[in-house]
């Protein structure tokens, strides 16, 4: 039964996949709770005017993730659906073993998932991993809002691990006539995991710090300050995991949007008033590491032509004049080409 029905969607998917002309594809590797690692593929393409996505291999990479066995494992991927030749473009994060195995390998234009970018950006300033003297630095003034996210980890951590105080904090939400809301632990790779659990413990805040007056060994609880602090972080956060949310759509394409996005982020996150000094030092950080790290997207030829040729944009999405001429200088350029040669 089951055999018959897979028979019958990988028909169905073949068939799309040799009816149309032009594929783009987005790849990712991840890993299972198991600590396995996977590369998933997932092709995108417009069938009777209509933006479709479908995933064509879920595949075990067990091999080191270098740029060779990446490619190899993508040119399988192609190779058996036949679609080798209508790949136009291959959206991957930035780790240059993609970039190299897409551009080198597959000789295939490789673009950078914005949504991981925007990941990254945010990373370079909630956390510790960036070795760089610039990150360093940032790190240094963001320490406030750094120790608020360890603190918070331990907190979570604790209820995690303590039926108790799991059931003390569930108790204590029911008698103060609230949801009952469980905290959630983050995932230091990914920042708008931090974002939630941040969000969590503020609407649990009066339940929580209740609980923790309460039980045996508790980890401790955050201050009045750091509370405020936490608040201004949700709130300067809360407009990029918007975006970024958007940004991962699959149903919609996107490269019109990022522009406008992007600008519309730094506006929003310049119009937050946060009310505590490490609020104001994570707003500077994330205005600068946003314009260093997404504000090139400006001048991107790509994301330029696609956002000036979108009735919803045109030039009013862009931050200057020069780069909506631009913009229609790249258009321009592109419609000479097809132009008939007379002679």
């Amino acid at each position: 039964m089951l055999e018959d029905k897979y028979k019958i969607c990988l028909s169905e998917v073949i068939g799309k996949l040799q009816s149309v002309e032009h594929i783009a594809l987005t790849t990712d590797i991840w890993s299972s709770d198991s600590q396995k690692s996977f590369i998933c593929v997932t092709a995108h393409f417009i069938n009777n005017s209509k933006l479709h996505s479908m995933v064509v291999s879920t595949t075990e990479l067990s091999q080191h993730h270098t740029a060779l066995n990446i490619a190899n494992a993508l040119r399988t991927t192609l190779t058996e659906w036949e679609i080798y030749d209508k790949v136009v473009t291959i959206v991957t994060d930035n780790a240059s073993s993609m970039k190299k195995a897409v551009k080198d390998y597959l000789q295939k234009r490789n673009h950078f998932c914005v949504a991981h970018t925007l990941n990254l950006a945010v990373k370079d300033c909630i956390s510790k991993d960036s070795e760089s003297e610039t990150d360093h630095n940032r790190h240094l003034k963001n320490a406030a809002v750094l120790d608020i996210v360890s603190k918070s980890r331990a907190i979570v951590t604790h209820f995690k691990q303590s039926i108790k105080s799991s059931n003390t904090l569930r108790d204590m939400q029911s008698q103060m006539n609230l949801e009952i809301i469980k905290l959630k632990q983050d995932v230091q790779t990914r920042w708008n995991s931090t974002f939630y659990m941040f969000e969590i413990l503020l609407k649990v805040k009066a339940p929580l710090s209740a609980t923790l007056s309460l039980i045996d060994s508790p980890p401790p609880n955050l201050n009045s300050t750091e509370w405020q602090i936490l608040e201004d972080c949700v709130a300067l956060l809360q407009p990029v995991e918007k975006i970024s949310t958007v940004l991962s759509g699959e149903s919609y394409p996107t490269q019109s949007i990022i522009i406008p996005l992007v600008r519309g982020l730094q506006s929003a996150i310049i119009k937050k008033r946060p009310s505590t000094e490490p609020g104001n030092h994570l707003q500077r950080s994330l205005l600068e590491i946003i314009d260093k790290r997404l504000g090139v997207y400006e001048s991107n030829r790509s994301a330029a032509k696609a956002t000036i040729l979108d009735p919803r944009f045109k030039k009013n999405a862009f931050g200057t004049i020069s780069t909506a001429e631009n913009a229609v200088k790249y258009v321009l350029e592109e419609l000479v080409q097809y132009q008939p040669v007379q002679g």
